[in-house]
């Protein structure tokens, strides 16, 4: 599952890992376990005194992303959770502010990385692989960041906290580029 903030699997019955989270999924009770990235709370924090809209952007449903954000309490960070459940069409996408940056695990150019970007109102030009790499680039390079994966079996290799400057410059860059035209 997500392993951007937090790892969370689906446990086993006997099976015991992080904070304990039980959803009831379609009349059926499913538990799972979940582990908040050692970084998380310091780089939320830090974007949040410095005055940012912080939303959380996920593949997997709403309800269940606010519980686990809940459980390790940090949902109070979030002006907003947007899950796939929200996006019932391929046109949907959320009403974005002009100058935005995704943070994620996944690598650009992935069909999630696709889903997210267009949910934010960013459509592929088109699929011819020159054009789309020149796409991926514009994009990357003005509104993505890739974090490695917080993996439960791994140290935070690299905390999130090492992004915040990244974040701050890329906003600042469209804030310049806005203010220039």
């Amino acid at each position: 599952m997500d392993q951007t903030l937090v790892h969370t699997r689906e446990l086993n019955p006997d099976e015991s890992f992080g904070r304990l989270v039980e959803f009831d999924h379609m009349g059926e009770k499913r538990r799972f376990g979940s582990l908040l990235r050692p970084s998380a709370i310091e780089f939320l924090d830090h974007l949040a005194e410095q005055g940012y809209q912080l939303c959380v952007m996920t593949a997997g449903g709403t309800r269940f992303q606010k519980r686990i954000l809940r459980t390790h309490g940090i949902l109070a960070f979030f002006d907003h959770i947007f899950g796939r459940d929200l996006f019932d069409t391929p046109t949907h996408s959320v009403a974005t502010p002009e100058n935005w940056v995704l943070v994620d695990d996944l690598a650009a150019g992935t069909l999630g990385f696709f889903d997210k970007m267009s949910w934010l109102g960013v459509k592929a030009q088109c699929t011819y692989s020159h054009k789309l790499d020149s796409y991926l680039e514009t994009v990357v390079e003005r509104h993505y960041i890739q974090c490695t994966p917080f993996l439960a079996d791994d140290p935070d290799h690299q905390p999130l906290t090492q992004l915040r400057d990244l974040v701050i410059e890329k906003l600042a860059k469209q804030s310049a580029s806005t203010v220039a035209l």
